[in-house]
């Protein structure tokens, strides 16, 4: 069998493919095994998984792809391996005294270009400076359990995750990082009641936003809408609207024409951030 030789040294944080994961110890070569466990979701990588896929010379990309990461990736289908599936970001959990990580992700990466260009469009008095992806073992856990309960109520069990800006006050941003949000916090004063609002475009959540040092914070999140309950105009009656209405797991409002969307879901684990975004205005 061609085993692909390891790239993850002391020195390096991140696994490129899912084909370096395995391991074998000394003395009991019939025992393979995954060097970090991978098992469990969001990554679901199974270690027969992995045996196959080198069986099928076929590869799974398991971080941000940027120049270091596009020659390792040209010189594997040179052997003649195949890329499967979009690329999947695996960030290392930290030591347990620490709740949250995060790691500066690569302008060469593909989700960096997409920000980057949504900016440009919707928010061109503005550049990033820089583009953090989080990890916060803690919150992930409940943002899985919740996503795996959505998806049974949801046809094909689909959980509808999306990701979505969410702009916020330069001072609540370690805290989200690290304890995650809280549905005792939301908005009360919102269109669609009493929720987490986000947008998919970045000049809505920057309203929001403060300025801090010359710069401003936003967050990308990822958000487990489910089946999305659709309001156009302003909500009527009553704006302490504290859930989802029956049937539905979130609210996209659509306040009117040329205004953007606003997306609410209503419950702390159905949001998750995803990477701080550090951006500045251009003079």
């Amino acid at each position: 069998m061609d085993l692909i030789e390891p790239h993850t040294a002391l020195t390096h944080d991140r696994i490129d493919f899912n084909l370096n994961n395995l391991y074998v110890k000394r003395g009991f070569t019939r025992e393979l095994g995954q060097r970090i466990d991978l098992s469990e979701p969001p990554c679901s990588i199974q270690l027969d998984d992995i045996v196959e896929d080198i069986r099928k010379y076929q590869f799974r990309i398991l971080r941000p792809i940027d120049k270091f990461m596009e020659e390792r990736i040209v010189k594997m289908k040179r052997r003649g391996y195949k890329q499967i599936g979009e690329p999947f970001s695996i960030i290392l959990t930290p030591p347990s005294k620490y709740r949250m990580v995060s790691v500066e992700l690569s302008s060469y990466s593909p989700e960096y270009k997409r920000i980057q260009e949504k900016f440009r469009e919707k928010l061109s008095d503005y550049y990033i400076v820089s583009i953090e992806e989080i990890k916060n073992d803690e919150i992930q856990k409940a943002y899985e359990a919740m996503k795996y309960l959505i998806a049974h109520e949801c046809p094909n069990s689909n959980s509808n995750e999306m990701k979505l800006f969410h702009g916020t006050r330069t001072r609540n941003i370690n805290s989200l990082l690290e304890n995650g949000f809280d549905d005792r916090y939301f908005n009360i004063k919102g269109n669609y009641g009493h929720g987490a609002y986000l947008a998919d475009d970045p000049s809505k959540s920057h309203e929001f936003t403060s300025l801090d040092d010359d710069v401003q914070i936003m967050l990308y999140c990822k958000a487990i809408m489910g089946n999305i309950d659709v309001i156009k105009g302003e909500l009527n009656g009553d704006k302490a609207k504290a859930s989802a209405s029956i049937g539905y797991h979130s609210t996209k409002g659509l306040p009117g024409a040329g205004l953007p969307a606003e997306y609410i879901v209503y419950r702390n684990t159905q949001i998750m951030p995803h990477l701080k975004i550090t951006y500045k205005k251009r003079k």
